[in-house]
């Protein structure tokens, strides 16, 4: 059973034959994209240059760059958050991104941080919106 404020899982059911899932690992040389695709039984693997481009041009849907961290107990700033949306929209265009965190959070970080930087998300990304041009 579920427990409350457990953010380790998804409370949206995905729909698997419409619904790419990749996992980039990131490093200055290389990047590493692994994934579930459609309609495809393997999870492949692609070796990339570290190049936004290429990695949309290969997923061909939206990015959802890690603008807020699972591996520490500090809240980012929403400034922060919005600096770097707004420089992944410079890149991909600002209809390819959403944001979201480099990794889960469940039995991370304590529930309540794990909130705030939520919030701290929702914020950045209303502010990197409203800088861009758009409604918030």
């Amino acid at each position: 059973m579920p427990q409350p404020n457990d953010l380790s899982r998804s409370l949206v059911a995905l729909d698997q034959n419409s619904t790419i899932i990749a996992v980039v690992e990131l490093s200055p040389s290389s990047w590493l994209v692994g994934g579930v695709v459609p309609g495809i039984e393997r999870q492949p693997r692609k070796k990339l240059g570290p190049s936004p481009e290429r990695l949309l041009a290969l997923l061909h849907r939206c990015l959802m760059p890690g603008v807020i961290s699972h591996a520490t107990n500090i809240v980012e700033h929403p400034e922060l958050i919005a600096g770097r949306l707004i420089d992944w929209t410079g890149v991909v265009g600002r209809e390819n991104v959403v944001g979201g965190a480099d990794c889960g959070m469940g039995g991370r970080v304590h529930a309540e941080i794990g909130w705030a930087k939520l919030a701290a998300l929702a914020e950045g990304a209303a502010l990197a919106t409203k800088t861009l041009g758009g409604a918030s």
